[in-house]
């Protein structure tokens, strides 16, 4: 073997480790459980919530506001959160007039778990399947 054979093999060797150790860690850090923050709202007509979004249930809050608006926001959490995170957030958008809902997403808070854990496509997917269920069930004032 010559040098730049070598030099190729070692990049592949390497960037074969990397992908593997990479693989390796999402499993196991998917496999962790995450503690729950326990905040709850303590605002507005709080409606606790659960459908299943690819055969897994996902859990939400939907806050009513206590003047009735069409005007709804939606929010979820960053990666290893759950929806208690979001109840500080939930409050300023509550006192702008918006009813809110608050998203668990799956393998997150009591939400079900994923074996694979999430990514960004899952969140999307677990967003949608929320809108497409207040787009049916929301109250009309």
């Amino acid at each position: 073997m010559n040098s730049v054979e070598i030099a190729i093999l070692l990049v592949l060797i390497t960037v074969f480790l990397y992908f593997t150790a990479i693989i390796l860690a999402s499993f196991y850090f998917a496999s962790k459980p995450r503690s729950i923050y326990k905040a709850i709202p303590d605002f507005g007509k709080v409606e606790d919530h659960r459908i299943k979004v690819h055969g897994k249930e996902i859990e939400f809050w939907v806050v009513y506001h206590e003047n009735p608006t069409d005007k709804t926001v939606i929010l979820t959490h960053a990666w290893g959160r759950d929806r208690g995170r979001m109840v500080g957030r939930a409050r300023k958008w509550y006192n702008l007039g918006f009813n809110t809902i608050i998203i668990s997403a799956r393998d997150h808070g009591g939400s079900d778990r994923l074996f694979t854990g999430m990514n960004i496509m899952k969140f999307k997917e677990d967003i949608v399947a929320v809108i497409n269920w207040w787009n049916k069930n929301k109250i009309n004032y």
